[in-house]
């Protein structure tokens, strides 16, 4: 089978490379700011340093257990040991039974760290199983300057991340309904199974009721973490996660990140990157001249309209008319795929 790879290779415009140099200033020491759909980072600054990352530890302990549980309305017992967590927490009691879901909206809304270990232990059976299996899953999406020592994110040696792996885990745990679902709600009531007690949860992430485009994510401070926010943000089809670590206080904190959500979605540009019926490019294969011809139109949003790192490949299903192909179009930005349309390859005879 012939697969067919090719580059399309278009300057970046001067207006666009204007918004790329005017990065907006911030007063925290560790910040990303990546394009959801292509996982492009539009801007950083010590993007690879490790630091504490608080209760943004949390993101990891929902996608995995998000990840890995089929079911989350399975009933979950709390332990001695699972209760026993402190500071933040929905004042948990051994024996006390929740729902895996309830306790997942308290840990992500709350930020209750008796949840986590409550959840940890139901998932895995114990803490240290459960911090294992958040290793491994921090390898496998990439985040590989990243080590967890606990579910909750409270201080202790060993346990740390970096700004740059912490948006590549919320973008991944971003592709689960069920999380955008939780990360977003602003208040939930927590029901217990056998007492006859609730407990109100508000969302610790302010931007969420202020401004309609913030989706989630989570807060998160200790002394030696600084002040932390993950976020998710959609405006106008472009999506942005922004990951903020050490800002001086919570104010800096959420100022910091509105700035770099304004300056990505000005940096987000709608651009055409196929045409319908419009010949692509010309391919030689084998002293054969393809042409490629895509059956439909295709806008993406582009950090800064970069058709320049655009790529494509073309996966032939079937001959037409003799010689020429039909198949799918795929088009990846710096390597990721951001788009997929059905197309001709036909062959340009001398």
């Amino acid at each position: 089978m012939l697969i067919l790879f090719f580059a399309i290779k278009t300057p970046i415009n001067a207006s666009n490379k204007k918004i790329f140099s005017e990065k907006p200033s911030v007063k925290s020491t560790n910040y990303v700011l990546m394009d959801f759909s292509s996982g492009t980072v539009l801007a950083a600054k010590g993007e690879n340093e490790s630091r504490p990352i608080a209760s943004l530890t949390k993101i990891m302990t929902a996608l995995l257990t998000i990840s890995e549980v089929k079911k989350l309305e399975t009933t979950v017992v709390a332990t001695k040991s699972s209760v026993d967590a402190g500071e933040s927490e929905i004042y948990l009691e051994p024996g006390e039974k929740l729902y895996l879901r309830e306790l997942i909206f308290a840990l992500m809304l709350k930020s209750a760290n008796d949840a986590a270990l409550a959840i940890a232990e139901s998932v895995s059976g114990r803490k240290e199983i459960f911090t294992a299996l958040m290793n491994n899953k921090a390898l496998e999406i990439g985040a590989r300057n990243t080590s967890f020592m606990n579910p909750h994110g409270l201080d202790e040696s060993g346990h740390y991340s970096t700004a740059y792996d912490m948006a590549l885990i919320a973008r991944e745990a971003l592709a689960y309904p069920t999380f955008r679902d939780v990360v977003s709600t602003r208040e939930m009531l927590i029901r217990w199974l056998n007492k006859d007690k609730t407990f109100k949860a508000y969302n610790h992430n302010k931007l969420i009721s202020k401004y309609p485009f913030v989706k989630g994510i989570k807060t998160g401070y200790t002394r030696k973490s600084g002040h932390c926010l993950a976020t998710f943000a959609e405006k106008d089809g472009k999506k942005l996660i922004c990951i903020v670590l050490n800002a001086p206080s919570a104010k800096d904190c959420y100022d910091d990140t509105l700035k770099l959500l304004d300056y990505g979605f000005r940096s987000l540009v709608k651009t055409k990157v196929l045409k319908k019926g419009k010949r692509i490019e010309k391919i030689r294969i084998k002293k054969r001249t393809f042409s490629i011809i895509p059956y439909a139109n295709l806008s993406i949003y582009l950090p800064f309209g970069d058709r320049e790192s655009l790529s494509y490949r073309f996966i032939p299903t079937r001959k037409t008319n003799g010689s020429n192909l039909y198949g799918f179009l795929k088009i990846y930005y710096k390597g990721r795929l951001i788009g997929v349309s059905t197309a001709d390859a036909v062959e340009i005879k001398p």
